[in-house]
């Protein structure tokens, strides 16, 4: 059976989980939602980035991301 790896559990869910080489995350928002547009999508990168490099991985090969914005003229920055 494969193991199964979780980054920091909580009774609902982990910020990651890790299974058979895949690592899934948790919607991850930006610490401080009233920083700007580009210091948000920093912060929420950096916090990614952590998450991989725990799971021994890194964001060059992230498969697929989803993408939230809350006005959709930010999407060019």
């Amino acid at each position: 059976m494969s193991r199964i790896i979780r980054t920091e559990p909580n009774p609902v869910m982990s910020k990651a989980v890790e299974y058979h080489g895949f690592v899934f995350t948790q919607g991850v928002v930006a610490r401080n939602l009233d920083a700007d547009f580009a210091a948000q999508t920093a912060d929420v990168l950096e916090q990614l980035d952590i998450l991989l490099e725990q799971h021994g991985t890194d964001n060059t090969r992230i498969l697929q991301a989803q993408i939230w914005l809350k006005n959709i003229s930010d999407r060019d920055a």
